[in-house]
């Protein structure tokens, strides 16, 4: 009978890559929570679905496409320096992670 030796397990390589990609799986996760709460409150609030709704059909019923382009880059534009902005003073992190979440939270109550 062959006796079966005891080595430790290797675990740097995955460690490595946990470090490496913390910050990306991380605004994800917060991203995915985000659209869960949101979803959930969309769900189960009345209001909030109405208001996403209203929205949705002015969006729909007035807009061109190239004007809700334009908006939605003007959109991600002010998100871009607000973003800059935050990492360039103390509060920057929890803005940082805040974003993810709001934006999320938003993507979840139009599902």
């Amino acid at each position: 009978m062959r006796q079966m030796t005891q080595r430790p397990i290797d675990l740097t390589k995955g460690v490595a890559w946990i470090k490496e990609e913390s910050n990306p799986i991380l605004i994800t996760v917060i991203y995915l929570c985000g659209v869960a709460a949101g979803s959930t409150l969309a769900i189960r609030s009345d209001a909030v679905r109405k208001a996403a709704g209203h929205v949705l059909e002015l969006l729909a019923g007035s807009a061109s496409p190239v004007s809700l382009f334009l908006l939605c880059a003007l959109f991600s534009v002010l998100l871009c320096a607000v973003l800059y902005g935050a990492g360039l003073c103390l509060i920057g992190y929890p803005c940082i992670y805040a974003v993810p979440l709001v934006l999320g939270t938003l993507s979840g109550a139009f599902f």
